[in-house]
């Protein structure tokens, strides 16, 4: 927004100087004609000369790359087009969530994480496939290795609403024992995580997201009361439910499962989009001051630009 006043004054005043110098060289040829039959040549004054350069044209070129981003052609003209991926993306989540589901994580469903210790390689993809044909269950392994004591071990994820027997827990160790059994397979774990418990999780991580947005609304409103006040928090909120939305579309889509990570993520978004949102308030309570009425003339994309 500075770089863009600049450049308008110093092209206005680069095209003053040119004119006076103009109509100078114009009065001193006619005042040489009157007393001669053969004008002579008129030459360049010094500004002419330097408004005809190629720095000032440069000049000339970037204002007007600068004027034409403060068009609302450049960004809200084409807001159809934003607003139809964002729809068409949050269509496709809701899509996916119907008719393949929703893959939620072992601690909002519930269930049973074993690990196991081991030596030499472990291919964990027929790991998994193997315990889906002995135990009869889905489940999903995870890698990891200790880099103090170079220990290998794997995560085991089985999805039940009260978690594995201890029956049940024997048997797979048998299995895996019987089919690992050069690579001395221990069980160095069992943690059964009961629905309850991560429901009432996912409960307490959406009471503070909903909290945070109410708490949002009263603060915008009071603070910016001259820009709208209440509706200005209210339109806050759907920018960041969309923002969410956006957050919960790609975890469908790429089908990853909503876990502790998902809550993070949002809540973290959540806190950045407020930060923006504030911050671009500020810029029209501001601008509106200067301006008045004429700052609706472009959409506010050029306070969204300085805001940016």
């Amino acid at each position: 927004g500075q770089a863009d006043g600049v450049f308008r004054r110093i092209d206005l005043a680069v095209t003053v100087v040119g004119r006076v110098s103009v109509l100078r060289s114009g009065s001193r040829g006619r005042t040489e004609r009157v007393g001669s039959s053969s004008p002579p040549r008129k030459a360049a004054s010094p500004w002419e000369s330097w408004s005809r350069s190629a720095p000032c044209s440069a000049i000339r070129r970037q204002a007007a790359h600068s004027r034409s981003w403060s068009r609302p052609s450049s960004i809200v003209g084409k807001k159809k087009i934003f607003f139809t991926i964002s729809c068409a993306l949050i269509l496709i989540a809701i899509l996916v969530s119907i008719i393949f589901g929703v893959k939620v994580d072992i601690k909002f469903q519930g269930g049973s994480m074993i690990t196991y210790s081991y030596t030499g390689d472990i291919n964990l993809e027929d790991t998994e496939s193997f315990i889906k044909t002995a135990m009869g269950k889905e489940n999903s392994i995870q890698g990891s290795t200790d880099i103090a004591t170079g220990t290998q071990s794997m995560i085991i994820s089985l999805t039940e609403k009260d978690g594995l027997t201890v029956e049940e827990q024997q048997k797979l160790t048998e299995e895996l024992t019987n089919k690992y059994k050069d690579n001395n397979l221990e069980l160095v774990s069992t943690t059964n995580v009961g629905a309850s418990i991560g429901q009432e999780f996912f409960k307490k991580c959406w009471v503070a997201v909903i909290f945070s947005a109410l708490l949002m609304i009263i603060y915008i409103g009071f603070r910016f009361k001259k820009i709208s006040g209440w509706s200005a928090g209210v339109m806050a909120v759907v920018a960041l439910l969309h923002d969410v939305a956006m957050v919960y579309a790609t975890f469908v889509i790429f089908r990853i499962p909503l876990n502790d990570n998902f809550m993070a993520v949002v809540l973290t978004i959540l806190g950045y989009s407020v930060n923006d949102t504030i911050v671009i308030y500020d810029r029209i309570r501001e601008n509106k001051k200067i301006y008045g009425k004429t700052l609706l003339a472009d959409g506010g994309v050029g306070t969204l630009l300085m805001a940016i």
